[in-house]
């Protein structure tokens, strides 16, 4: 990933000294471009969607509602859907934290690395700065 923009708030209005709706657009470095939509609203519960676009197709995944993840390729016909396994109905999200849950216990693998770790955090920190400057963040 090369820049970052975006907005974070507290849109909600309760009284907590963090955000709880971020919105991020994300420029990578081979040229694709994507979204990030994540928040909590007390009427419609968490939201977390992410789409990113390229030269050869776009991928799209609501990581809290089940949906199956989506992907379209443009020198291919229609959209394409990964559907869980069967037997499993919890959310991508949830399904990420049961791994990362489970890899704690010793019982699975981690669901990332240390250094995918380290860069979504890099993407956090970038965020927080464009939001604050008004302006895209380089990534280092």
């Amino acid at each position: 990933m090369s820049r970052v923009c975006g907005f974070a708030a507290n849109t909600g209005g309760t009284p907590i000294s963090v955000e709880d709706s971020a919105a991020v657009v994300m420029e990578f470095d081979g040229g694709m471009v994507g979204t990030l939509q994540c928040g909590y609203y007390l009427d419609r519960g968490y939201q977390s969607q992410i789409r990113i676009w390229g030269s050869a197709g776009w991928i799209y995944a609501d990581l809290i509602s089940g949906a199956p993840l989506e992907w379209h390729l443009y020198n291919s016909e229609g959209v394409q859907k990964l559907a869980p396994p069967p037997g499993v109905t919890d959310s991508l999200y949830a399904q990420f934290i049961q791994a990362a849950v489970d890899a704690t216990r010793g019982a699975g693998a981690a669901p990332v690395t240390g250094s995918e770790c380290v860069n979504a955090l890099r993407v956090v920190f970038a965020l927080y700065e464009a939001a604050s400057r008004g302006r895209a963040q380089a990534l280092a």
